[in-house]
């Protein structure tokens, strides 16, 4: 799907031109690399679990290995997410 918007002047442009960049590389490293390390910041929330775990599975379905470490480890209350036992508490 495509987001466009209108100028002031009615001439359509993409909302953030300079993101269709980054994901270009985004996609380049993906293509380029088997192997990948996912982390989030310290004491992780629900959204950067959830985000690590969904790129992990992501990237596994299209046949790249995913580890996920995070630095702390998973709060009781989000264990519910990581039915498979995928978050990794690195000292």
């Amino acid at each position: 799907m495509t987001i466009e918007t209108t100028n002031s002047i009615g001439k359509h442009f993409p909302p953030f031109p300079e993101l269709k960049f980054e994901s270009v590389k985004v996609k380049k490293i993906i293509q380029n690399h088997t192997n990948f390390v996912i982390t989030s910041h310290v004491n992780p929330d629900g959204d950067s679990l959830g985000c690590e775990l969904a790129l992990a599975q992501f990237l596994r379905k299209i046949g790249k290995s995913a580890t996920i470490l995070n630095h702390n480890k998973t709060p009781k209350f989000y264990e519910f997410l990581d039915k498979q036992n995928e978050l990794i508490k690195f000292h």
